[in-house]
């Protein structure tokens, strides 16, 4: 609950946050009456691995109506699924050279979607009318896109299904953003820095790119855990000597940021599981991330 909370006020200070709350009314934890709309879902029917999880699903109200102008976090329903704005971003400039096929418009609100058919093209989402897209190079199951132009002016955003995923190591989740193979630089960052905004923070490069693809492979072969099982045990680790935010440049524009939690374990967007890597290699990355 602590970590679903935190993520509603930090996401309005992403690198890009600004752009997208000044387009959406974000989805994804819905406050009402205090309470957060967000369970892991029970009509689908998932077999989990053996020795491996199931992602929680995000389930959509019922009720939509008059919920709209609630702080929340972006979220688009498309062919049965519902997907999440996610930790992996592109500059606008260079969006348009992943902007695949036209998928819809997103209609900004939520009201009907359980009567969207899987062929529909005005889609329920919390984006405010803007065209949805597969993503070049990606399957359209796992991440979509938004792009909006104005007089020049772009907004994107990446959205991805994260609910539902059967779950043994961390290549079962990490697969699909295609990291490994195709890292160009990292940055990172630490929790003050990144609070500051995108105006005021200078990531610090990190040039040694070894250790980042050695991160990778981690990630392939993280032991995978969910919140309500590990949350206690991490405590509350939104400050600077716990936090470090390290973000990829991947060859094809897109930048993909994990989280590095003192003691090994790694989050990424809003999938709502923590994974867990080797710990003397945790050691040796986290002292590599402590000058700053």
């Amino acid at each position: 609950m602590l970590r679903i909370r935190t993520m509603i006020l930090s996401f309005f200070r992403s690198r890009r946050g600004w752009i997208i709350a000044g387009t959406a009314a974000v989805v994804l934890v819905i406050l009402i009456g205090g309470a957060v709309y967000l369970q892991t879902g029970k009509d689908q029917e998932v077999i989990a691995p053996k020795g491996g999880i199931i992602s929680p699903f995000v389930n959509l109200p019922s009720q939509t109506e008059g919920i709209l102008n609630a702080t929340m976090l972006g979220m688009t329903y498309y062919n049965g699924k519902v997907y999440t704005q996610t930790y992996t971003e592109i500059p606008p400039e260079q969006a348009i050279h992943l902007r695949g096929k036209k998928l819809g418009t997103a209609k900004g609100n939520l009201n009907g979607w359980q009567q969207q058919g899987k062929k529909d093209t005005n889609l329920a989402s919390t984006v405010d009318k803007a065209d949805v897209y597969a993503v070049k190079g990606y399957d359209k199951n796992f991440r979509i896109m938004t792009y909006t132009e104005e007089h020049a002016y772009v907004q994107t955003a990446f959205y991805e299904c994260m609910g539902g995923l059967p779950l043994r190591v961390g290549s079962d989740f990490f697969k699909p953003l295609k990291i490994a193979g195709n890292v160009v630089s990292a940055q990172y960052q630490s929790y003050s820095e990144w609070r500051k905004g995108k105006d005021q923070s200078h990531p610090h490069p990190l040039p040694d790119l070894e250790l980042i693809n050695t991160l990778v492979d981690q990630l392939y072969e993280a032991r995978v855990a969910v919140d309500e099982s590990i949350e206690g045990q991490l405590g509350d680790y939104y400050n600077d000597d716990k936090y470090r935010r390290i973000t990829i440049q991947l060859k094809d524009g897109t930048e993909v940021t994990l989280i590095l939690i003192k003691g090994g374990y790694i989050d990424y967007g809003f999938a709502q599981v923590y994974f867990q890597i080797d710990n003397d290699f945790a050691t040796q990355l986290w002292d590599a991330l402590s000058p700053l």
